[in-house]
């Protein structure tokens, strides 16, 4: 039941990030900062299904805004 939560969390940011965020993240170049956040935020999926840390998940959703924003006013 746990790895179905995952499969929605996981397939929900890559389907996203395909479909609707890709091309324009792609076109700046900050894609990269975008899967790295996504992919921290499925670490922390696995923390919490493995009972090894309890995170709040969803006060780390904006930075799936915020990284690939602040990779933007950085550059």
């Amino acid at each position: 039941m746990r790895c179905l939560a995952v499969l929605v969390f996981q397939g929900t940011i890559s389907l996203s990030c395909t479909l609707w965020v890709g091309p324009f993240l792609r076109e700046h170049g900050l894609l990269g900062s975008f899967q790295a956040t996504g992919g921290l935020l499925i670490f922390s999926v696995a923390l919490v299904i493995l009972n090894l840390k309890k995170v709040a998940l969803a006060d780390y959703m904006p930075s799936l805004i915020y990284a690939p924003l602040i990779s933007w006013v950085w550059r």
